[in-house]
């Protein structure tokens, strides 16, 4: 009898560490790489916004020296250098003349996050289109006479 509970409690014991074991394997197979996946995209997205809040900064400078140097000089700039504005990432300028008004473009080549509120809090007052390959910024300049 003695012997029958002994080894009913070694088996006891040894089910409890086979159990321990198989969590230990299930959490290292299973859902450790759920959490690493987890945490690695909610880094990237962090990252991806804090972009985006630069980016969305830079237009917004970008957007106040264009009108800023269209108003005193009375002719639009052709590239970043005579705005005299030091970006981090590159843009193109464009214009189109539409009678009274122009209309500014400005491309990049970065993938933007673009909610009202972002917009709204870098005051631009544009319309702003994104895709997975970069972004385009349209506002529009009334003309001085």
């Amino acid at each position: 009898m003695k012997i029958q509970k002994r080894i009913e409690t070694y088996l006891l014991i040894i089910t409890f560490l086979l159990a321990i074991i198989s969590g230990l394997m299930l959490f290292d197979i299973a859902i450790n790489p759920l959490l690493k996946s987890y945490f690695a995209n909610q880094t990237q997205r962090e990252e991806a916004l804090q972009q985006s809040r630069e980016v969305l900064k830079e237009l917004s400078r970008l957007e106040f020296s264009i009108k800023g140097f269209y108003y005193l000089k009375s002719v639009l700039p052709l590239n970043i250098e005579e705005l005299d504005e030091k970006t981090k990432y590159n843009y193109l300028f464009d214009y189109d003349d539409n009678g009274d008004t122009y209309n500014v473009k400005i491309r990049g080549n970065i993938s933007l996050n673009t909610t009202k509120k972002l917009m709204e809090e870098f005051n631009l007052t544009g319309k702003l289109y994104s895709t997975d390959k970069g972004f385009l910024y349209i506002f529009t300049i009334k003309k001085v006479y």
